[in-house]
């Protein structure tokens, strides 16, 4: 026999075949704790709900007798309360069933443990891998500025290019530049049709 206690009361777990078979009535088969997906070892340690309801059709004559309602039991059951009546339903079974020579399925409770612990590893190491979306990882490096440098603008005056500038001395000043010159209109002389003569006696 195991007990636990819940507020000011205290439940005592002594499992007979009356009690298995009153929580069967109320749909939960201890002798079957292999069934159902996931099965129902596992269940037990994993639902607290699947744990509430079979502890409510097991202790329901004690529950009857502190006039507790089936809301006012699970009321009860804080973390550390129902903590504390998973074990002591777990020790009862495998005491039960070690007993009645069903040594499989006090191991598969053993096993359901085992099963049950490496998940929760297995939950954390995951959850301590998983990166926030724009949160940098602690390994990343910082990230660069990506935003452009200010640069020169459209009236900025532009560096030399030239030889002189490249040797360090500033180049002289370009002279200013002047139209070509037009080409000269000749003149004619009256009369004659020759370029370039004036008018007067022509020479003998």
């Amino acid at each position: 026999m195991h007990s636990f206690s819940a507020g000011a009361h205290t439940f005592q777990i002594n499992l007979t075949l009356g009690e298995l078979r009153r929580v069967r009535a109320a749909g939960w088969d201890l002798l079957a704790l292999d069934a159902g997906d996931p099965p129902l070892a596992l269940r037990l340690r994993s639902d607290p709900y699947t744990t509430g309801e079979i502890l409510w059709a097991l202790l329901a004559p004690q529950l009857e007798h502190a006039n507790l309602s089936e809301t006012d039991f699970v009321g009860l059951l804080d973390g550390p309360a129902l903590a504390a009546a998973y074990q002591a339903l777990t020790e009862e079974l495998v005491d039960f069933f070690q007993k009645l020579g069903r040594t499989d399925l006090a191991e598969l409770l053993h096993t359901s443990g085992r099963i049950w612990a490496k998940a929760l590893v297995t939950a954390t190491s995951t959850l301590e891998r998983t990166e926030i979306p724009g949160t940098p990882s602690p390994s990343s490096p910082p990230a660069l500025n990506s935003s452009p440098g200010p640069g020169p603008s459209a009236n900025s005056p532009q560096p030399p290019t030239d030889a002189a500038a490249t040797n360090g001395r500033t180049p002289p000043p370009s002279p200013p530049s002047s139209p070509p010159p037009s080409p000269a209109t000749p003149t004619r002389t009256p009369g004659t049709g020759i370029p370039g003569r004036t008018n007067g006696p022509t020479p003998r």
